[in-house]
């Protein structure tokens, strides 16, 4: 189960690899977010505040919750990998260096 220092370390990464980029693809598998558009936006940044997780994408913040077993992960760009069955994936961010 994730803690605090893990959602810590995540946000760090995430920043460190996201900050200052521009979204190219936005894709969020909630449907209440799934037609928001973030291609073009600029990463401001990420933090972590208990087990959550705020990433600054333009005026939005996408906010992730850690729970039981959640995580990023960072990728190369264009990276095609399978996934095991019981992975949800419920948001992903492209951009020129990285997605996530």
């Amino acid at each position: 189960m994730p803690e605090g220092d893990t959602a810590y370390r995540a946000a760090y990464h995430l920043a460190r690899a996201l900050t200052d980029r521009r979204v190219i693809r936005a894709e969020f598998r909630v449907p209440r977010y799934a037609t928001l558009q973030l291609a073009g936006l600029r990463i401001h940044g990420a933090e972590s505040r208990g087990k959550h997780i705020l990433l600054r994408v333009g005026r939005w913040t996408v906010h992730s919750h850690l729970g039981m077993d959640g995580s990023w992960l960072l990728l190369p760009p264009r990276t095609r990998r399978g996934w095991p069955a019981a992975h949800r994936i419920r948001a992903r961010l492209d951009t020129d260096a990285v997605c996530c």
